[in-house]
């Protein structure tokens, strides 16, 4: 509304958008494997986003239908009392569809996979490693020569983090976090997408966090 060019309130569209969802999965368990899987499609007649007017330099709302739909899989295998390995993967996309063309950073995610090892050798000690991928998404063209709004190419990247916990005593316990354990040099995924001011900013390097807890 502050960048509304109209002389009368009544002229802005400002009808709330109804979003009808739905979803299909199923869950099964095989010995020690656990299995998740699930698709989904939601739809709206009076859809928000924004596109940018390259006369004014302002970014106007587009009310319009929009489909949003996609998929999501996860599996879990406990190998034995001490290991156990989970993985993840999700994927989604989106359009307007009235004027077919995809939504972009703000509403519609890239690929994304992750893998968590977990080792447990006994009560006092945990260990986990995870590892996230994020996929390409490259759906649009640029404007003069430029990105904009949330439409901003996205390149993939992988993050590896690393954690541990030791109770060494009954109420005293010590913990370690590795972020970004092979210091990838990578930019998140809406400092890709966002073509706005401020968000252009690199993901932390490899971070170290440790610490001992007293539980009174």
């Amino acid at each position: 509304m502050r960048t509304a060019t109209v002389t009368d309130i009544s002229l802005i569209h400002t009808q709330a958008s109804v979003i009808d969802n739905y979803e299909l999965g199923f869950s099964s368990d095989f010995e020690q494997v656990h299995f998740e899987f699930a698709t989904y499609f939601s739809t709206s007649e009076f859809g928000t986003t924004n596109k940018f007017d390259e006369t004014t330099g302002v970014y106007l709302p587009v009310r319009a239908p929009q489909e949003i739909y996609g998929y999501e899989a996860l599996i879990n295998y406990e190998i034995n009392e001490a290991w156990a390995v989970n993985a993840t993967y999700s994927w989604v996309e989106g359009k307007n569809t009235e004027a077919d063309v995809y939504l972009g950073a703000k509403q519609i995610s890239p690929p994304k996979a992750t893998i968590n090892v977990n080792w447990n050798p006994n009560s006092d000690i945990s260990v986990a490693i995870n590892y996230l991928y994020v996929g390409d998404r490259k759906r649009f063209e640029p404007v003069n020569d430029k990105y904009v709004g949330d439409q901003g190419p996205i390149e993939s990247y992988q993050i590896v983090n690393l954690s541990g916990n030791y109770n060494f005593a009954s109420d005293w316990s010590a913990f370690i976090g590795v972020e970004n354990l092979f210091n990838q040099d990578y930019y998140p995924t809406k400092s890709q997408g966002y073509t706005y001011g401020g968000y252009n900013i690199k993901g932390l390097g490899a971070t170290v966090n440790m610490g001992v807890n007293y539980q009174f």
